[in-house]
């Protein structure tokens, strides 16, 4: 099975398919209840419904584990774990940083791939990270991304450049391309279908992912907090951070 194939096709079918309904009332419109219990808007709608149409078309033997319909089985052979849009908030009103995620998973993930929908930018994973098939790998960066209810000043320490874009997805594959130095989500709200593509991109470019008790990350919880980063030194520093602040 080339997942490689897959995930460029159903890229380009939800870029495709989307495109006239960013910073759109249509676009922004609530047309159901989400499998998660978060309201679904229709231009997530459109572009899940590309990737089970995909399924459906190919007749691939898989299982999609998406955002708004949860479990959509037609098959064993392998999962596809999506976010079908990442950052649609910023898809509704037309902020121009929002993605595709797919995570191609066996026994383990085999392939991953993360498309920015507004400058076409892919990241991909098998064997090794690449951006637009260019070989990436972290490296520090004064930049990080943090989501947090709480306090932002200990992390200063790690950086005074604190970035928050609204696409899970994308800042963590800056990290494994070295324009980030690391992402840290302290809110509990990390879910397997927004980090499980970037997740492996990371890893693969020489990154580190865990929780913040510098675990492995239960990707099979409903929701987690996690730190993403450059190296071990970097990581290690965040984890010991959140730990003395109490986060």
């Amino acid at each position: 099975m080339k997942f490689e194939k897959i995930a460029y096709e159903i890229g380009e079918n939800i870029e495709n398919s989307i495109r006239s309904l960013i910073n759109t009332e249509r676009g922004r419109k609530i047309v159901k209840m989400g499998a998660d219990g978060t309201p679904t808007k229709y231009i997530d709608y459109i572009a899940e419904k590309c990737i089970i149409d995909y399924i459906d078309d190919n007749d691939l033997p898989c299982e999609l584990i998406s955002e708004e319909i949860g479990r959509y089985r037609r098959g064993e052979k392998f999962k596809i774990i999506a976010d079908p849009i990442d950052g649609t908030n910023n898809a509704c009103y037309g902020i121009p940083f929002f993605s595709v995620s797919l995570a191609f998973y066996k026994e383990k993930t085999e392939f991953a791939f993360v498309k920015n929908l507004t400058n076409r930018d892919i990241f991909k994973a098998d064997k090794h990270s690449y951006l637009n098939d260019k070989r990436i790998s972290t490296h520090d960066s004064e930049i990080i991304s943090l989501y947090t209810f709480s306090d932002v000043k200990p992390f200063l320490d790690i950086s005074k450049k604190i970035r928050n874009f609204g696409s899970q997805a994308l800042e963590l594959c800056f990290v494994a391309c070295g324009r980030s130095k690391a992402f840290i989500d302290v809110r509990n709200r990390g879910r397997i279908i927004d980090v499980a593509a970037a997740k492996y991109i990371i890893e693969k470019a020489g990154g580190v992912f865990t929780d913040i008790n510098g675990n492995d990350v239960n990707m099979n919880a409903k929701s987690f907090s996690f730190v993403a980063s450059c190296s071990n030194e970097v990581q290690t520093k965040i984890i010991n951070i959140i730990k003395n602040k109490g986060y």
